[in-house]
């Protein structure tokens, strides 16, 4: 059963740190920095979208700098996520690390998001917060579609209009950056208790903690493949054809 009790950013925030307690900790032995996504590898290697934009000088192989993470605890990285005022790379780079430690579970199935929301969603009252590429050609699946982002496009609406189109929404399909840049608390309070929430985009961690708070599924990624994964991360490549990284998706049963 959904909750839909009022959470602040710091109550969800506290619950992935929880979940992060219940798994093995991790030395960081490598931080990649592109203008779209951001990469921490300890034993695993976890992602997050770049929230700080393009980054001078891609990949930190040394301890050079204060968000060069070389030789520290996974989980104190991530407790970065604690500080509200912690800089927009700092944050994503500490949702990395937290991905890096967070497997994905053996339920998890090989989905791509839109796939996800084409099937719970068709027919119904869709919102996606975020202007993910799939956007431009789903919106006839739909009764009704919208598209909310900070950055407007075309066709988009801004974050203005959340209460009303969240207040409506039959499935919300949540960027994972809400997570990180405390969005999250907000969107989830705007909808109804009957709603279906999806989690999507490289940043959403696989945490219990969400299905607690509220989301029905998260769709995120495994990085099978690092090495091709972290060049295409350096170049600046966005995730949509990312090599090395699969897309999975786990529902909360």
């Amino acid at each position: 059963m959904k909750s839909r009790q009022p959470l602040t950013r710091e109550d969800l925030t506290l619950g992935l740190m929880r979940d992060l307690d219940g798994v093995a900790d991790k030395t960081i032995t490598g931080v990649t920095a592109g203008a779209s996504l951001v990469a921490v590898t300890a034993d695993r290697t976890g992602l997050c979208s770049n929230l700080a934009g393009p980054v001078p000088g891609a990949t930190f192989d040394l301890p050079t700098g204060p968000e060069a993470l070389i030789g520290q605890s996974a989980r104190e990285s991530a407790r970065m996520l604690l500080d509200p005022a912690a800089s927009p790379l700092a944050a994503s780079l500490a949702m990395a690390a937290a991905n890096a430690l967070l497997p994905p579970p053996a339920e998890a199935k090989e989905t791509k998001a839109q796939e996800l929301i084409l099937r719970l969603g068709r027919g119904g009252r869709v919102v996606v917060a975020g202007h993910f590429p799939f956007v431009e050609r789903m919106g006839a699946s739909f009764s009704e579609f919208t598209v909310l982002e900070k950055n407007t496009r075309p066709g988009d609406k801004g974050l203005d209009a959340a209460p009303e189109v969240l207040g409506r929404a039959d499935l919300a399909a949540l960027t994972a950056q809400t997570l990180v840049n405390g969005d999250l608390a907000w969107m989830l309070s705007l909808l109804r208790p009957e709603a279906l929430v999806i989690m999507i985009g490289p940043s959403a961690p696989f945490a219990p903690s969400l299905f607690a708070a509220g989301i029905n599924v998260i769709a995120g990624c495994d990085v099978a493949d690092a090495e091709p994964a972290l060049a295409d991360i350096a170049s600046g490549a966005p995730f949509r054809g990312l090599r090395g990284v699969s897309h999975l998706t786990w529902e909360n049963k």
